[in-house]
């Protein structure tokens, strides 16, 4: 069972935030590119920038695919609130505009 820690959490800085471009026949599938960046002391790689079908920006974690289709994740934010404040961070620093919901 998990510990639910009802304290606010300060969410940490992301920094040395890099993309990698995506090809023509990716980008046409809604992937831009690929993103690293610098979060509480460890290096994220291979984090997926995409383009919804309703415009929105998103980041998608990589996963690591197991018997019969489950996935495991390297890493992956753990609520939907820190989702959220990794994309704004990378967003601004990569100067790209999210497109309301």
């Amino acid at each position: 069972m998990r510990a639910r820690n009802p304290e606010p959490v300060t969410l940490p800085t992301v920094t040395d935030v890099y993309l990698q471009a995506a090809r023509p026949e990716f980008r046409d599938r809604g992937v831009l590119g690929w993103i690293e960046f610098t979060i509480a002391g460890l290096r994220i790689q291979a984090v997926t920038l995409r383009r919804t079908a309703r415009g929105r920006l998103t980041l998608s974690y990589p996963p690591r695919r197991l018997v019969r289709g489950h996935r495991c994740f390297y890493v992956r934010p753990v609520d939907d609130s820190t989702r959220r404040h990794i994309e704004r961070e990378v967003f601004r620093a990569l100067n790209l505009e999210e497109v309301p919901r």
